[in-house]
């Protein structure tokens, strides 16, 4: 895609839940302009007054100027959300690129650091609700990592 792009949406002006994405999200244009957003595994930029509540992306992003692996660009809200896959771009953010808004509860998985990635696989992180998030302690539903209880086992094991 062109421009900002997202594994499930580009831009966001309103509110996106409990989602996730799971893949490839590719920016190809090659003269984006850098306001334009970059790539995100979920979304490509969040504008003021939108807002991401518990979602996460499981995504291989490759951008041309940016990538992050939950939003290239916010300017909203994101709470209760998770990122866990590679970026590949000039300008690589983890959880967000660029931030001028709000980020609570919200983690990064893509740190290589297997300390923090095993706790928040094997630990509900705080303040998150049981009743839309589950743990995968076997790793057979979502490769270990928290998962949304709304897809249950129906969730397709993602392979980012």
């Amino acid at each position: 895609g062109n421009y900002a792009v997202g594994g499930i949406i580009g831009c966001i002006y309103g509110t996106v839940s409990e989602c996730y994405s799971v893949g490839t999200v590719a920016q190809s244009y090659s003269t984006i302009p850098t306001s334009e957003g970059g790539a995100g595994g979920l979304a490509g930029k969040v504008y003021s007054g939108g807002s991401v509540l518990n979602c996460y992306a499981r995504a291989t992003v490759q951008g041309y100027y940016s990538a992050s692996g939950l939003v290239d660009d916010n300017a909203g809200t994101i709470s209760y959300s998770y990122a866990a896959g590679t970026m590949t771009a000039p300008n690589i953010g983890r959880l967000v690129s660029s931030n001028t808004g709000t980020v609570t509860n919200s983690y990064d998985t893509t740190i290589s650091d297997s300390y923090y990635s095993s706790t928040f696989k094997n630990t509900l992180a705080s303040g998150w609700n049981s009743g839309i998030w589950a743990l995968d302690t076997a790793g057979s539903v979502n490769d270990g990592y928290p998962y949304l209880i709304y897809f249950g086992d129906a969730t397709v094991r993602p392979t980012p």
